[in-house]
């Protein structure tokens, strides 16, 4: 019952060709009996086998039989009553199937609402004593599934499908072990790499345990054992569903402020199993732009023992609350069948991939495909199909070269265009650079990219070049979208390229250079030109550097460097503020010493700590100095840093650091600090009232925390905002350590500095149209009078 590879679909069409075995095809609509409109989703099963397919969103079908044979076939719809056919077909047929609607009934014990509520707690405490019944029989199970994916953009008037991803794929489950799923075949769209089409039911989730793991959040099934503290369940009617007489259960968490679902159970009455639900996560559940995210699910009688899920899909909207931005949809859809239970599974299928892909899964052309579809194709998915494939062959000839240069005036011109294109700072004023990279060759990818920058203020020529040689790939699944400002989605990459495992890389340079790395070139142009505040130092430096690389997997980074440069600190102004009339100036001493040698090592190492999310990482640092130069000296830092949900509704985020140093003195260059009280944009990762908290000393230490209650405090409260407003806390402690030795190389007394801890803590609202965030924070420890501070940080908050 496991031989449901990709081969075994060959043979078959292998045999029907050749004469053994004919296959027809029935297609059509299913419609409703009265109105004639098509009914969405409808599932057609095969009596006395577990093959059957599901109509689409059109309401159309597909079934593929064996020519002579006679069939019975079932047809079932929520919220109709089944019926059944029978055929027998020598040639392929179109026709057109009708069920008539089954009107659900009020339930049979409407005296009050209480009685109902009563009698919907007691259902569920059935359910669950029989789920425990069932379900512990069960050892292990395996099945065939078929499955589509969906990405699409709506508007008010128009719907456009951007990919279709397909796969089938084997499961199997087994007591201890979990779950383990093998794609046996896939088809996609000519716009989505193959390598990325993993779509299946991985980490299918089953509301028959006790939890479920949407994301971070671990959510309390509503059959669970301890459901009955989370959610208040209600009797909404009695009916049938496909020919069994079932109840209509609501399902409403009880505190609004914990993760759970909302929605609708049809419990079978005769043994108290679920046979259909309809679920949405609660507000509690905070995804980001994801909204509207929702669970189907179909169950089916197995062996005459076991409810199995038979349909299930999943849909959601991916909503930036942007003008210029679309708002985005996903769908799946899968059916299931041939289930094995307790036919026994392989322990090695529960390997550390428990999600592979076959050799051969792309090996299956469209007109098998055909006949793998459970599911058949809507218009608008077979539109995009014939629009993408009909494109392929202008997609080849990019996908064989990826990053070739264009030598065309319009292909160089955009092609030398750099995203530092403009800066602006209080050393060279404005600053112009063009520069661009090369990617050569596709098993071992060589990089060579260049730049070339001119400064108005200073009149001085900067450049770099330099290469990165691959020296070991690993396969890759990255995909690279583009959203333009028509709104139009494009998958800008058609062939993932692999993952770089280790490297060489070079370059030589001349060049200003800043010193400071906690904000990136667009927010210090932003704030040298809007308030004349300097967040990086600056130093002139020309040499060379060279790099070896290893990631052997996603998690482990380690790099050794060597770079050999001259330095020549310059005149800076590091506090001018139009807001506050500030103008401190603070000149930089030069370095006497000329050529400076430095060996660095970098290690990063992410790992998982229960739902915490963790990310280490440790250097050294060590310079030598040419011959009678004063500075050799050597330091370490390490950092850690969490991520995850605390109570189960707000995600948290808890980083620190400490560096020291291990031998030697700083050059004063290196001991630099100053106090920006009016930030314009703040990073998490420094001090919202301090920023950037910028300083080396001979020990340094910060210790960060952010708590993100989502719309908790609003929610509490009962309040509505018009938006999906964010409310975050966070507390911030650093501190430095400065030797006498240290002080006394600094060119002028620094007031804020010394070795005295500094601390924060405020409060901010974000997700205001999903990109601004603004913080509020007070100073705990502070020389100045003013200890109240505003920021505003621009973000994208997921």
């Amino acid at each position: 019952m496991r031989i449901r590879v990709v081969v075994w679909f060959a043979l078959l069409f292998a045999s029907a060709s050749n004469g053994w075995t004919q296959s027809v095809t029935l297609s059509g609509t299913v419609r409703e009996h009265e109105s004639k409109e098509a009914i969405p989703g409808a599932s057609l099963g095969l009596i006395g086998t577990s093959r059957g397919a599901k109509a689409n969103r059109d309401g159309h079908y597909r079934l593929l039989l064996d020519a002579g044979k006679d069939y019975y076939i079932r047809i079932t719809a929520i919220g109709y009553k089944p019926d059944t056919i029978e055929v027998a077909l020598v040639h392929d047929e179109s026709r057109d199937l009708e069920l008539a609607v089954s009107p659900l009934g009020g339930a049979t014990i409407t005296i009050s609402a209480e009685d109902s509520r009563k009698e919907a707690r007691r259902i569920m405490h059935k359910v669950i004593d029989m789920k425990d019944a069932w379900q512990s029989q069960i050892h292990d199970y395996q099945f065939h599934v078929y499955s589509r994916g969906d990405l699409r953009v709506k508007s008010d008037t128009s719907s456009q499908v951007l990919a279709v991803l397909e796969s089938v794929a084997n499961g199997y489950w087994k007591r201890g072990l979990g779950y383990a799923e093998r794609i046996t075949a896939r088809k996609e769209t000519a716009d989505i790499p193959a390598d990325v089409n993993r779509i299946a039911l991985f980490d299918v989730e089953n509301f028959y345990n006790d939890r479920l793991q949407i994301e971070e959040y671990s959510i309390v099934s509503p059959v669970a054992h301890d459901a009955f503290d989370r959610y208040d369940y209600d009797l909404l009617g009695e009916g049938e569903l496909n020919g069994s007489p079932v109840y209509k259960i609501s399902v409403e968490p009880r505190n609004a402020l914990f993760p759970a679902f909302s929605g609708t159970l049809w419990i079978d009455k005769a043994d108290y199993t679920i046979a259909y639900l309809e679920l949405s996560p609660n507000d509690a559940v905070q995804l980001g732009p994801v909204k509207n995210v929702a669970f189907e699910q179909t169950f089916s009688f197995v062996d005459n023992k076991f409810w199995m899920p038979s349909d299930m899909s999943f849909s959601c909207a991916i909503k930036f609350e942007l003008p210029i931005v679309p708002n985005f949809y996903l769908s799946q859809s899968a059916t299931l069948d041939n289930y094995v239970v307790n036919g026994g599974v392989a322990d090695s299928l529960f390997a550390s991939d428990r999600h592979t892909v076959a050799a051969s899964a792309d090996s299956v052309d469209s007109l098998h495909w055909v006949a793998m579809r459970t599911i058949p194709l809507a218009r608008d998915e077979d539109t995009a199909y014939r629009l993408f494939d009909s494109l392929a062959v202008a997609f080849d000839s990019l996908r064989n070269h990826p990053s070739a240069p264009s030598l065309t005036p319009m292909g160089l011109l955009f092609g030398l265009v750099s995203t530092d294109l403009y800066q602006y700072n209080r050393v060279e004023g404005s600053r112009f650079e063009l520069g661009h990279s090369w990617d050569f060759f596709e098993t071992l990818p060589l990089t060579v990219s260049t730049s070339v920058g001119y400064g108005i203020g200073d009149a001085h020529w900067k450049y770099s070049a330099g290469f990165e040689q691959a020296l070991t790939t690993r396969p890759s699944d990255g995909l690279t979208i583009n959203i333009p400002i028509t709104g139009d989605l494009h998958f800008t990459s058609f062939k993932s390229p692999p993952d770089v495992s280790s490297s060489i890389s070079g370059n030589i340079y001349d060049e200003y250079v800043s010193r400071s790395d906690a904000y990136d070139p667009i927010v210090n142009t932003l704030t040298a030109l809007l308030l004349h505040n300097d967040y990086p130092d600056y130093f002139h430096a020309h040499g060379f550097e060279i790099e070896y690389k290893l990631t052997p997997d996603k998690h482990f980074t380690g790099s050794l460097a060597f770079k050999n440069e001259v330095e020549q600190s310059l005149s800076n102004v590091t506090d001018f503020s139009l807001l506050l009339t500030r103008n401190n100036f603070r000149i930089n001493p030069p370095i006497e010493d000329g050529r400076l040698h430095e060996l660095a090592a970098n290690v990063r190492e992410k790992f998982d700590l229960g739902f915490w999310k963790s990310t280490t990482s440790a250097r050294l640092n060590y310079s030598m100095p040419a011959i009678g130069s004063q500075f050799s000296y050597m330091t370490a830092g390490v950092k850690l840093s969490l991520e995850g949900k605390l109570g189960g509704w707000g995600k948290a985020w808890l980083s620190g650091s400490y560096e020291s140093l291990l031998n030697g003195a700083l050059p004063s260059q290196s001991l630099f600090f100053f106090d920006a009280r009016d930030a314009v944009i703040a990073p998490r990762s420094v001090f919202r009232t301090m920023s950037p908290f910028e300083f080396q000393g001979d020990r340094a230490w910060s210790v960060m925390f952010e708590q993100n209650f989502y719309d908790l405090p609003t929610r509490a409260l009962g309040i509505t905002m018009p938006m999906d407003i964010h409310w975050f806390g966070f507390a911030n402690v650093a501190g430095v350590t400065l030797s006498d030795s240290s002080m006394h190389q600094l060119a002028m007394p620094i007031q804020t500095l010394g070795n005295k801890p500094f601390a924060e803590a405020g409060f901010g609202i974000g997700n205001i149209w999903n990109v601004i965030r603004f913080d509020a924070a007070w100073r705990l420890t502070h020389r100045l009078q003013h200890n109240f501070f505003v920021t505003g940080t621009l973000v994208l908050s997921f």
